[in-house]
């Protein structure tokens, strides 16, 4: 069954209220324009639907506004219909058999209009990461889940979905909202400094979003320090790596004989977030082995070894290799 808004001064027959309905009345400005002019005293606007076998539904407030009771107490009518807060409207209708079938209309009309603006709002919230404001990012994720109507009458499988959809996007991007901080760095450790048959030592190389390297590599009490720039595109490129993989929630792997950790550390502001990758890189797939073959590649390229590993295949460059006193 079909519905639509009735125009203005339809008169059904037989109306009478049946029950109430839980939603934000804001949704229904958004949906169907403002209200109509209330005929009952203690309303102050109204929604009303014809079905296409000429059946009526209504929806409106009782005794919810200044207007409707008289009392200043209340918030005035404009601000009811505005507001993205929860209310219970009444609902009439001149035949329940149809409730059931408008339930279903209602639901896949807010299904829609919800999917729309949760979907501007979580991508205004990554716009907001993108610019390092943490804080108002998560406030503009939260905003968007308040759309979802809390009334069970009015969600389906398709409403439970997005909600689902919703929660798991405003994880992930707080989640990574500090890799997308403008002033994050990113250190890629790798080796141990006193292992005896780690011949290279430990290498731990942060790496700035605008190109500029920082090595050091520490073997036993010797430490070496660099420094270098990369292309800028290549760290940009690790660090979407790392969003891709749910960093800093790496799975722990199991360390085997002769398999050696390697770390991840990303600086962001006040933000310190590590994660460690214990399986062997070489055996992994991607994007795991892009990580470590961006690392170890630069780390090799600014040392000058000849064994650079899988750094060629990757575009690995470095430049303006500065060694340190």
């Amino acid at each position: 069954m079909k519905f639509e808004r009735a125009e203005a001064g339809w008169q059904p027959m037989g109306m009478k209220q049946v029950e109430q309905v839980e939603l934000q009345p804001a949704l229904l400005g958004l949906l169907f324009g403002p209200p109509g002019q209330p005929e009952a005293k203690y309303s102050s606007g109204n929604y009303r639907f014809r079905a296409d076998d000429g059946a009526a539904v209504e929806l409106y407030d009782w005794r919810l506004t200044r207007e409707a009771t008289g009392s200043q107490e209340q918030r005035p009518a404009a601000a009811l219909w505005s507001s993205q807060e929860c209310w219970k409207l009444e609902m009439g209708t001149s035949d329940s058999k149809v409730l059931p079938d408008f339930y279903r209309w209602l639901c896949s009309r807010i299904a829609d209009a919800v999917q729309e603006r949760v979907q501007g709002g979580v991508k205004e919230g990554h716009q907001l990461l993108a610019q390092g404001k943490i804080e108002e990012a998560r406030k503009k994720l939260w905003e968007a889940e308040e759309w979802l109507p809390p009334d069970p009458r009015l969600e389906d499988p398709g409403l439970g979905s997005l909600l689902v959809a919703l929660k798991t996007a405003i994880e992930k991007a707080l989640a990574v909202g500090p890799l997308l901080h403008p002033q994050a760095t990113f250190t890629f450790q790798y080796g141990q400094a006193n292992a005896p048959d780690s011949r290279g030592g430990k290498d731990s190389l942060t790496m700035f979003l605008d190109g500029r390297l920082a090595l050091t590599v520490q073997q036993g009490a010797r430490t070496r320090k660099w420094t270098a720039r990369t292309d800028p595109g290549l760290i940009a490129r690790f660090r979407d790596i790392l969003v891709e993989v749910g960093f800093p929630n790496i799975p722990m792997g199991v360390l085997a004989p002769g398999v050696s950790s390697w770390d991840v550390v990303v600086q962001s502001g006040d933000q310190r977030l590590s994660a460690m990758f214990c399986t062997n890189p070489y055996r992994r797939q991607a994007p795991h082995r892009d990580l470590f073959a961006i690392g170890t590649g630069l780390c090799a390229k600014i040392r000058n070894d000849p064994n650079a590993g899988l750094s060629d295949s990757y575009g690995v460059t470095v430049s303006d290799v500065q060694a340190l006193p």
